[in-house]
């Protein structure tokens, strides 16, 4: 429940007021014929309705997130830091923290990582070796406090970007579609937010990468530490 709040909810919030608007302004115009119809009907409506599209885009928030900024960035899970910093090659880890979290790897699951010489012959086999076991590891800390809110922060910077992706397009269309009716009250609100939600992209990016770094470094730590 925290991390569905903190690193879901949170940044659909943020992120949902040109979707929010643009359905306002589609449908406003009918809610006096509805009141005429059904006194109550237009708020419970609204409240349903509009509790609806934000469940939604949570979850059109986190397809994009992971489908295309995960993807794009870390090829899913074979480029993330956390599979990067444990192949030989990489000089991001001290080597003796590198060896003993790789030892214990073993010893734990059971699991052996790829020689220097066998990385080289096929890194993205190597690659996929470590993200199964960092898997494991994950799983193992699962319960780790600490762990777990560099994870919220984590997927709550990468949903942050999915929602201000979806957010700058949608408020583009709104722009668009409130010049051509020029008696709009929304265009300056929507060309707002047009570059605000596009900065906030910008903005996301390089925190996103530190974040993950950040969750790295603790999942490697902490897992020395069992």
């Amino acid at each position: 429940m925290k991390y569905y709040l903190q690193a879901r909810l949170f940044p659909t919030v943020i992120t949902s007021i040109p979707v929010i608007g643009w359905t306002y302004e589609l449908f406003n115009p009918y809610t006096p014929q509805l009141r005429q119809t059904f006194e109550f009907l237009p708020h419970a409506m609204s409240a349903t309705f509009y509790t609806a599209i934000l469940f939604m885009l949570v979850q059109i928030n986190r397809i994009v997130s992971k489908e295309i900024f995960q993807a794009v960035l870390y090829k899913d899970d074979i480029y993330m830091p956390t599979t990067t910093q444990l192949l030989i090659s990489d000089s991001t880890l001290d080597p003796s923290i590198k060896v003993k979290v790789r030892e214990k790897i073993e010893s734990t699951f059971g699991i052996q990582l790829f020689s220097e010489d066998e990385e080289q012959a096929d890194n993205v086999a190597a690659r996929k070796r470590i993200a199964s076991a960092v898997g494991q590891v994950r799983n193992k800390l699962r319960s780790n406090l600490l762990l777990l809110q560099h994870n919220i922060e984590y997927g709550f910077f990468r949903n942050l970007m999915g929602g201000s992706l979806i957010a700058a397009v949608v408020s583009v269309g709104l722009s668009i579609y409130c010049y051509f009716r020029t008696s709009s009250h929304l265009l300056g609100l929507a060309l707002g937010m047009s570059i605000f939600y596009s900065l906030l992209l910008l903005i996301t990016f390089p925190l996103l990468k530190k974040s993950s770094k950040y969750y790295t470094r603790i999942l490697l730590d902490e897992f020395i530490g069992l």
